[in-house]
């Protein structure tokens, strides 16, 4: 008997195929970065997790991740392509204005957003 040991078997599920997705959508659309934000101000955890999953799939543009803490910045920083940023904020066009704001975007770019919740979506917004 052999004593090799197989990798578990992982199906992909709805969630990993919507990671995969957003990061070959920022490469297809020439998108400038990805902004990951969370579905409420209150899930600002479901966000991290849900940046560190796509950093995993280690996309050629910058995560950027609302954060709702500083500590959680500060852990984020670990990654390479991640970028944390320090807000409360969930609505889709005030967290691309502050992001302009800090010269992480600029007017005209394409950035893929990633909304964690119950459910991941993924749209193409411009600043």
């Amino acid at each position: 008997p052999e004593n090799r040991r197989s990798a578990p078997f992982r199906p992909i599920t709805d969630a990993v195929d919507q990671l995969a997705h957003s990061v070959t959508r920022a490469y297809e659309s020439s998108a400038s970065a990805i902004v990951v934000l969370p579905s409420s101000a209150s899930d600002g955890s479901n966000s991290i997790e849900l940046a560190k999953k796509i950093a995993t799939h280690r996309p050629d543009v910058p995560v950027l991740t609302l954060v709702p803490t500083h500590k959680d910045g500060r852990l984020l920083q670990m990654y390479k392509c991640i970028h944390p940023v320090f807000s409360t904020e969930t609505d889709t066009k005030k967290a691309l204005a502050r992001m302009q704001e800090l010269g992480m975007l600029q007017a005209g770019q394409q950035a893929v957003v990633v909304r964690g919740g119950c459910a991941v979506t993924v749209e193409l917004a411009t600043v």
